[in-house]
């Protein structure tokens, strides 16, 4: 069944998520899953704030 799952995540520590980073391709190819999109900052066109609670 496909699935499609958004992530939203406050850095605390940017070198542990740049190594927790290199873990996750082989989990997600483990279920023959891919990446659709995988970005950086987030720029918002419309709506004001932040992303927290969407």
């Amino acid at each position: 069944m496909p699935a499609y799952i958004l992530v939203d995540v406050n850095i605390s520590d940017p070198q542990e998520y740049e190594e927790y980073k290199k873990l996750t391709p082989a989990c997600i190819a483990a279920y023959n899953g891919k990446f659709i999109a995988r970005s950086g900052k987030q720029q918002h066109l419309k709506a004001s704030g932040n992303m927290t609670g969407w």
